[in-house]
């Protein structure tokens, strides 16, 4: 009996053992599975996301859709791609998972001018932000790429956004002729916002004279309708008795 106990001892202790490995061995695959499907979320791998998933990984990440797959085309320079996403009615406004950028800040960042062109036609947000605050306009000034930087300009991007180290963006280290460019257009922001800030100013003016106006004439109306009372008339006509009486004594 006590052989039959120790050798069950034994067995336990072995099957805990066996336990933890197996515990650490499982930790250790779901780690390297993570590791596996995180390098494809940044690289945008999506056939190795969807391949990965398929097998049911036991992590938890974003899914893919439509806008990581457009932010992938665009990102490795797919156009035939990016026209069937496009086609399909992809939200040109999403932000990818992966770089946390929307598909026209990856347009920006590939130098892709056609594309830019095809997505602020298709109403791309031009001033959305990304992970560190900065619009498709700051991308393209740190790209130096005057041409995007202009027609973004053209597209009516905001120029007085900064940049994610607070620099404005004649500020940022970009070319001569386009820091020659952000400065002449900031100046002209900056004359049309006091331009704006004087006409509001002058219109709050006039509305005051105006309401200035209407009350001298609410009280003219109401001294003119107290004077033709019949209480207005009796006391005129007994002050007019009584300067009669006082002057002739009558």
């Amino acid at each position: 009996m006590k052989k039959i106990c120790a050798f069950l001892l034994i067995v336990s202790s072995l099957q805990m053992q066996a336990g933890e490995a197996f515990t650490q061995v499982a930790a250790e695959a779901v780690a390297k599975i993570a590791v596996v499907v995180g390098e494809a979320v940044v690289k945008y791998k999506i056939a190795e996301r969807e391949r990965i998933y398929a097998y049911g990984a036991p992590v938890t990440q974003v899914p893919v859709d439509g806008v990581d797959k457009l932010c992938d085309a665009v990102f490795h320079g797919m156009p035939e791609r990016v026209a069937e996403l496009l086609a399909q009615k992809v939200n040109v406004n999403g932000v990818g998972s992966a770089r946390k950028l929307t598909p026209l800040m990856e347009a920006v960042e590939r130098n892709d001018l056609a594309l830019v062109r095809r997505l602020c036609g298709l109403r791309a947000d031009l001033n959305l932000t990304n992970g560190a605050g900065e619009t498709a306009l700051v991308l393209a000034v740190r790209k130096k790429n005057l041409e995007i930087v202009r027609f973004l300009i053209n597209e009516e991007a905001d120029v007085t956004v900064k940049s994610s180290a607070n620099e404005s963006l004649d500020q940022m280290q970009t070319s001569r002729e386009i820091r020659t460019l952000l400065r002449q257009e900031i100046n002209k922001a900056r004359d049309e916002e006091e331009e704006d800030f004087q006409g509001q100013m002058e219109n709050e003016r006039q509305d005051r004279a105006r309401a200035e106006r209407r009350r001298n004439l609410f009280a003219r109306e109401a001294d003119d309708a107290g004077r033709h009372s019949p209480v207005h008339e009796g006391r005129h006509r007994e002050s007019r008795n009584a300067r009669r009486y006082r002057e002739y004594g009558r």
